[in-house]
C-alpha cells in the first residue's frame, strides 16, 4: 500500500472522522472542512488536541462556502467525503435542507475541487445502511428475494404474501430508502459515481451499518443506539421498546469502521474497477431486546415499555463477505465483549 501526501476529509471533526485521523500515518498532510453542525465541548477537546504534533488544518466551514476554505485544496491526492446531515426524522420533516446540505453543496464542492486538484487520486464516501430501507427478504410464497416497502405488515411486492423472512443485505441488493436522508445518500452515490466516472478516478463507497464505540455519546446527544439505551437505563431507569424490542441491527465498532476506511485511503493502485460499494457492517444480528436483556446480565434494572407500533426498519444486517474478504477481516470486534468492558457493575 502506498499512503497519499495530502487527505482531505469533509465532516471529519465528527466521531468517524476524528478516529481516522487518529491512525493515519503523521507523514500525510490532512485538511479538514466541518461547519459543526453538531458541536459538543468533547468534539472541541479532541478536534484541538489533534492539530498537536502534526500537520493537519480545520477549517470551520460548511462544504459549500468555498471562499473559507479554497487555497487549501491545491494538491488533494485523497478525498475522504463524511460531510452529510444524518438523521432521518429531521430529514423526512425538512427534505429540502436535506436536498441542499448533502446533495447541492456536494456538486458545489465538486465544481471548485476540479480547478484545485484535477488529479484527485481517489474518493471515499461513508453511505449509509439507509439507502436499502428495509432491507431484504425471502418470500416462502413465491420464493423471490424482495425488498418490501416500509408497513406495518410487511408484504411481498411480487405477489403479496406475508410469510417473509428477513436476509442480510447484498451490496447488489435493491436500494428503496424510507428517509429523504437515506435519498439523499444515494444521491450522493450516484454523483460521486459519475464524477469518477469521467475522471476516472477510483471510488470506494461504504455503507455503513450501526455504529458504536468508546466516547459516541459524548459527541452526539440523538445518535448512536447503544449510548442512548445506556442513558435511559440509568437516568430514567425505563427502556423503551419500539415494535416490541424486536427492530433488529447490524453493530460495527468504530475501530473496525476505521480499519477499512485507513486501508482504503491507502490503497491507489490500479483495480479492474474503479467503483466498488460495501456493506460495513459486522454481520451480526442484534436486537433491541438483546441488548435489553445484556443490560440485565449485568445487573441493570430498568422498566420496559413496549410498543407494538413499528414506525422503523425492522431488519437491517449486512452481508458482508465483499468487504472481509477485500480488506482481509477475520473477525469483527464483539458487540457483547464490548458492552461487558464498557458498562460492566463493579
Amino acid at each position: 500500500m502506498k499512503s497519499p501526501k495530502k487527505v482531505l476529509i469533509t465532516g471529519g471533526a465528527g466521531y468517524i472522522g476524528n478516529e481516522l485521523v487518529k491512525a493515519l500515518p503523521k507523514s500525510i498532510e490532512i485538511v479538514i472542512v466541518d461547519n459543526f453542525h453538531i458541536d459538543t465541548p468533547h468534539k472541541r477537546a479532541v478536534n484541538k488536541e489533534l492539530k498537536k504534533g502534526r500537520r493537519l488544518t480545520l477549517i470551520e466551514s460548511n462544504v459549500s462556502e468555498i471562499g473559507k476554505y479554497k487555497r487549501f485544496l491545491k494538491d488533494i491526492d485523497v478525498v475522504v467525503y463524511m460531510a452529510s446531515l444524518n438523521s432521518y426524522k429531521e430529514s423526512n420533516a425538512d427534505p429540502l435542507l436535506y436536498l441542499q446540505e448533502n446533495n447541492i453543496n456536494l456538486r458545489i464542492f465538486l465544481n471548485v475541487l476540479e480547478q484545485y486538484s484535477p488529479n484527485i487520486k481517489k474518493f471515499i464516501l461513508t453511505s449509509t445502511r439507509g439507502i436499502y430501507g428495509e432491507g431484504s427478504y425471502t418470500c416462502s410464497a413465491c420464493k423471490k428475494r424482495v425488498s418490501p416497502s416500509l408497513s406495518e405488515k410487511l408484504q411481498c411486492p411480487l405477489c403479496g404474501s406475508t410469510d417473509l423472512s428477513p436476509q442480510k443485505i447484498k451490496e447488489d441488493d435493491m436500494v428503496n430508502p424510507t428517509s429523504h436522508y437515506g435519498i439523499t445518500k444515494k444521491l450522493q452515490e450516484d454523483l460521486l459515481t459519475a464524477y469518477c466516472s469521467e475522471k476516472n478516478t477510483l471510488l470506494d463507497i461504504f455503507r455503513i451499518f450501526n455504529v458504536y464505540g468508546e466516547d459516541q455519546g459524548k459527541y452526539y446527544s440523538n445518535i448512536g443506539i447503544i449510548p442512548q439505551i445506556y442513558e435511559q437505563i440509568t437516568t430514567k431507569h425505563t427502556i423503551y421498546l419500539s415494535g416490541n424490542g424486536n427492530i433488529t441491527r447490524d453493530f460495527i465498532y468504530i475501530g473496525d469502521i476505521v480499519n477499512v476506511l485507513l486501508h482504503s485511503v491507502s490503497s491507489l493502485g490500479k483495480r479492474p474497477n474503479t467503483k466498488e460499494v460495501y456493506n460495513l457492517g459486522s454481520g451480526r444480528p442484534v436486537s433491541i431486546n438483546d441488548i435489553a436483556q445484556f443490560f440485565e446480565s449485568l445487573g441493570y434494572t430498568f422498566k420496559k415499555n413496549r410498543s407494538k407500533k413499528f414506525g422503523d426498519i425492522r431488519y437491517s444486517v449486512a452481508n458482508n463477505a465483499k468487504v472481509s474478504k477485500e480488506f482481509n477481516i477475520q473477525k469483527f470486534t464483539d458487540i457483547y465483549t464490548f458492552l461487558t468492558d464498557l458498562y460492566k457493575r463493579i
